[in-house]
């Protein structure tokens, strides 16, 4: 009777330990996610508040205080508080906020970095996603989170003047891009990158070690293909 109950108790406090260490991996998964979440969480505009900006037309100027969707993509206009995005983009040849400068490419912006040989753009783009939290087996609850799309967000005052809740949130997928050679090129690592230069890959790989840049910095990038345009001359 007694090796009975010392089997029950062994079982018991098994699962006790069982169910201990299961909770503290599900808290360490939840922290995992959420400082994830918040890494990657950002606005739906590139800048923190709408500027006076000029919008130079391929015949004409105008001005107006201006911010760029990275969700939709979309070039937006402030109208008397109101939100409202710029149509006819291909009448637009330039749109310059706080000195930075938007190239109309297709149906979308390009932020133009550098003008050379070699053209550096930076596509600034987001991705709405709809946070959840879920109940697990045990009872506890984990945040997991959905794709979503601005329809689904729909307001009777437009989309642009949505504020975003904590129940949603942006994570950035903006990319580097290059224009050489007549072709728009996009890379994601030091080695795409190499390949759209092969004949300078020995000169290029020497500069990226000894000034230690990293190919996912903006400012970086910049001094990179500053250096390419030294090269190509």
């Amino acid at each position: 009777m007694s090796k009975f109950i010392y089997s029950i108790y062994n079982i018991n406090h098994n699962y006790k330990l069982i169910k201990t260490f299961v909770l503290f991996l599900l808290m360490i998964n939840t922290s995992l996610f959420s400082m994830y979440a918040n890494e990657n969480e950002t606005s739906q505009y590139v800048f923190p508040a709408f500027y006076k900006s000029i919008i130079i037309m391929k015949v004409g100027k105008q001005e107006a205080k201006i911010n760029y969707n990275i969700v939709t993509e979309e070039m937006v206009f402030d109208q008397n508080g109101k939100y409202l995005a710029i149509a006819n983009i291909e009448s637009v040849d330039t749109v310059i906020i706080q000195n930075r400068k938007f190239l109309p490419v297709g149906k979308v912006f390009y932020e133009l970095l550098v003008s050379g040989i070699v053209t550096l753009y930076f596509q600034h783009v987001g991705k709405l996603i709809e946070n959840k939290q879920e109940s697990t087996v045990l009872g506890t609850s984990s945040q997991s989170s959905s794709d979503i799309s601005y329809t689904k967000l729909n307001r009777p005052e437009g989309i642009y003047n949505l504020k975003l809740s904590k129940d949603y949130s942006v994570v950035n997928e903006s990319a580097f891009k290059i224009f050489y050679k007549g072709e728009l090129k996009t890379f994601n690592n030091k080695r795409q990158f190499l390949k759209i230069f092969p004949e300078k890959t020995t000169l290029l790989e020497q500069f990226i070690k000894s000034n230690n840049i990293d190919i996912n910095k903006m400012d970086q990038m910049t001094k990179l293909i500053n250096y390419c345009n030294e090269i190509y001359k």
